[in-house]
């Protein structure tokens, strides 16, 4: 399993609202609400592309706690998509979440203290969405 996180975009952004714009930012629709107490606020939505399952949930990950969004990307039961698929998944959606004005963190390893690559947007470089995407590895923990 993979996974990105997302500052939120307003100030006041749910992850209600954060689940409902998913449809335009990457094409997936028909998300699903589930209850489970393993899951923050004890809630979160999972749909299904491409092979690949996709859950949206609040970020609780104490190593990056200025996030506040989480999207777990994992195989669905298809042992054909290996880890570097994955990866490259996460980079295009990071771009593309960034390109739409979200901070975004893909941590380097699930195991804490790796670091993460973080996605943001500066206008000021480049004509084109693309080159605006400003790409900076961090190693440690992202606290603010």
């Amino acid at each position: 399993m993979s996974e990105i996180l997302l500052k939120k975009k307003a100030p006041n952004q749910s992850l209600d609202a954060f689940v409902s714009v998913l449809d335009d930012l990457i094409g997936c629709n028909r998300w699903e609400e589930h209850e489970s107490s393993n899951y923050p606020d004890g809630r979160y939505f999972m749909t299904t592309v491409l092979g690949v399952e996709i859950e949206a949930m609040s970020a609780d990950d104490a190593e990056f706690t200025a996030y506040d969004f989480c999207l777990w990307v994992k195989p669905e039961a298809n042992p054909l998509i290996s880890q570097d698929v994955l990866t490259g998944l996460l980079e295009c959606m990071a771009r593309r979440f960034a390109v739409r004005g979200y901070e975004v963190a893909r941590p380097l390893s699930s195991h804490s203290g790796k670091g993460a690559v973080i996605y943001r947007l500066d206008p000021t470089r480049g004509t084109m969405p693309w080159e605006q995407v400003v790409i900076e590895q961090i190693l440690g923990d992202i606290k603010s």
